[in-house]
């Protein structure tokens, strides 16, 4: 009994550790994302200045570079977030700051934030807020949620339309929808993907 406890142990134990590098290479690959274009609009504003090339750049596309560069910057930070809220959850301590939220608002502030990625990924994204929908939620965790769908369907949408939704239910349930046109997910795998680290397609 104590031969198969230990070996039952050691499955576990296997099966944390790929888990773990697992979440470590997706988390390196996300974290790169971002530095490879925040990289290179460094290295224009250097160049720019350093062969005195600076005034001759437009005030409108410099004010615009820099603004890709923040949003760069953010989304470095928000992903360090979630890698320290991975570690919260796993030892139960993340904490909830709850305030009145409206989520159409809220819809509406991802989407002028992703305005660049959205001009990049060629698909027409809508929103459509069918009634005022005000709740008391996390605002920074609801968002994070909004942008992480957001993020996948411009990833698998294949350039086609993007559709986001706001509504009421009923009294007590809201209800915040994204459809894209891409590739779907089979069946087989609705239940997986919603484990730890679990994905349907390739990375």
């Amino acid at each position: 009994q104590e031969a198969i406890m230990k070996s039952k142990e050691n499955e576990e134990l296997k099966k944390a550790l790929a888990a773990r590098d697992e979440f470590l290479l997706m988390a390196s690959h996300e974290l790169k994302t971002p530095i490879t274009p925040l990289t290179l609009q460094l290295q224009t504003f250097i160049h720019l200045f350093k062969n005195g090339l600076a005034p001759e750049v437009e005030a409108e596309r410099m004010l615009r570079m820099l603004h890709t560069s923040q949003g760069q910057v953010e989304r470095l930070a928000r992903l360090v977030n979630e890698l320290v809220d991975v570690s919260k959850i796993s030892t139960q301590k993340l904490e909830l700051n709850k305030t009145k939220v409206d989520l159409g608002t809220l819809s509406e502030k991802v989407l002028n934030e992703f305005n660049e990625e959205i001009k990049k990924s060629d698909s027409e994204v809508s929103l459509t807020v069918t009634s005022k929908v005000e709740g008391y939620w996390d605002a920074f965790r609801v968002e994070q949620v909004i942008i992480n769908l957001l993020i996948n369907a411009l990833k698998y949408g294949a350039g086609k339309p993007i559709k986001l939704s706001v509504g009421q239910e009923n009294e007590s349930v809201a209800r915040f929808s994204i459809q894209d046109q891409g590739i779907g997910i089979s069946k087989d795998d609705h239940l997986r993907i919603f484990k730890p680290f679990e994905h349907a397609v390739s990375p």
